[in-house]
């Protein structure tokens, strides 16, 4: 019985971690297009294509890699659930 609980515990620590990595990562993608949105707003970026393309490449890294911890954050929490459901 106390096993069950200690790795309940144990469960419920590793999914509010990735919790928190997972609103993390939310909050960064947000925050990088909030900061393109502004620095295009602001005229900082000028639209041309020296500029364009660049940005581009880096705005499309940056949401890919974001989109993959996404879904491997929501996988393991999935798993975490499914765990704890079985004790």
């Amino acid at each position: 019985m106390e096993q069950a609980l200690i790795k309940k515990n144990i469960l419920d620590l590793k999914y509010n971690k990735n919790l928190q990595y997972l609103n993390t990562t939310i909050i960064c993608l947000l925050a990088f297009y909030i900061g393109i949105s502004i620095a295009f707003l602001t005229g900082q970026v000028k639209p041309n294509l020296q500029k364009i393309i660049p940005l581009s490449l880096i705005t499309s890294l940056f949401t890919s890699v974001s989109i993959i911890l996404l879904l491997k954050f929501k996988n393991i929490m999935q798993n975490i659930e499914n765990e704890i459901t079985n004790l």
